[in-house]
């Protein structure tokens, strides 16, 4: 039976979640961004998160995870085909394809194993939309023993949240996301948007990502993008 390593790697989030803290050798980002940058209009997601800190073995673990978009973002998971409730629980046995209608977006993460795994695992990303949620279908590369992973962001008005449960391939040892890069796509459906920028722009958008951590710390990475009318 294989381990479930990558259940350990439910650091994401998410779209997200991510290792670290503040300290003088630990750096983090988080450019999020909006794929067409014009005020009112549909549009994808870029991502790239990404945690290092070459003091230790292993950076911390995030328990939460909220990216807050600029205000006035809209979020409306009804606009594309949607992977319901019922069907969630089914991607991970299905290889996705009980939701394939609803993807929009890939992308790729890195997880830290150390010191289970000498080498770090890398890990593809699909992301498909949910009611009100986005969940995001972890797969291994091969030849690593463990399973798939899926983990679900909440939608709600401009924020995406997630709770990131704290797992262990073997006891004291975590498993921690380093890198999730994902892109997703902009969809309109009968004049309908799955995303839409702010109506109003003053130059430009910041968006900030929130990070709360296993022991309790917390630390918020900003990213502003310029935008226009």
């Amino acid at each position: 039976m294989r381990k479930p390593l990558i259940g350990a790697v439910a650091g994401l989030g998410a779209v997200l979640a991510f290792a670290g803290v503040a300290l003088a050798d630990f750096t983090q980002t988080a450019d999020v961004a909006f794929t067409r940058p014009k005020a009112g209009t549909s549009t994808g997601i870029r991502a790239s998160l990404v945690a290092n800190d070459p003091a230790v073995v292993q950076p911390k673990g995030a328990s939460n995870v909220v990216v807050n978009f600029p205000k006035g973002t809209k979020f409306n998971t009804k606009a594309p085909p949607v992977c319901t409730n019922a069907q969630a629980p089914q991607i991970q046995q299905t290889d996705g394809a009980i939701c394939r209608k609803a993807l929009i977006g890939t992308g790729s993460a890195t997880a830290n194993v150390k010191p289970t795994l000498a080498n770090d695992v890398n890990l593809s990303i699909k992301a498909y939309n949910g009611q009100n949620k986005i969940y995001f279908y972890l797969v291994p590369q091969p030849g690593v023993p463990s399973n798939p992973l899926v983990l679900t962001a909440v939608v709600k008005g401009n924020r995406l949240t997630t709770t990131v449960p704290q797992l262990q391939p073997v006891p004291g040892q975590f498993v921690v996301l380093t890198s999730f890069v994902l892109n997703t796509k902009a969809i309109s459906k009968s004049g309908k948007a799955f995303l839409t920028t702010p109506k109003t722009c003053n130059g430009k958008w910041t968006t900030t990502s929130n990070f709360t951590y296993t022991d309790g710390s917390t630390q918020s990475v900003q990213f502003t993008q310029p935008c226009k009318k």
